[in-house]
């Protein structure tokens, strides 16, 4: 689901459609198959889970002036056993690679730390996972605007 106008979550079906134009417009070959909406669902928790990890990737986020309610989470994977890496597609069209590390704190819990943070908006067509920040671009709804009357 997508976060539309007024912050009303919008169903994500209509968006995952527009997939198979990202494969052409990069020249991927028909028979690679991509993730299927695994930036919806990565989207989806970023912007809504109230578990601690979501909720801090959404602080750490917001230190860095990226709004999670105008972002793209292109995936979050496992990279090692404290560390999380992943692609984002700001709202304002910036492609970061970053990678969260989960440090324990004096209380005992957890703490999400930005370990790495990367603007690759120049060279993100060239990453492994370029179809999926094609498909992010496509599905992303645009930014509101304000018509004036003439």
């Amino acid at each position: 689901m997508a976060l539309g106008h007024g912050n009303e979550l919008l169903p994500s079906e209509p968006y995952e459609i527009w997939e198979p134009l990202a494969v052409r417009l990069l020249g991927a070959p028909p028979h690679q198959q991509l993730p299927r909406g695994s930036y919806v669902h990565c989207t989806r928790l970023m912007r809504t889970a109230p578990h601690g990890l979501w909720v801090q990737l959404r602080e750490r986020l917001h230190e860095r002036g990226v709004d999670p309610a105008d972002a793209v989470l292109v995936h979050l994977l496992q990279s090692g056993a404290d560390t999380e890496s992943g692609v984002l597609v700001s709202g304002g069209g910036r492609v970061h690679d970053f990678e969260l590390r989960c440090v324990g704190t004096q209380a005992g819990g957890k703490r999400v730390l930005v370990q790495h943070w990367h603007d690759i908006t120049d060279g993100w067509r060239t990453t492994p996972f370029s179809a999926e920040i094609a498909n992010a671009f496509i599905w992303q709804p645009p930014p509101l605007s304000t018509a004036l009357a003439a």
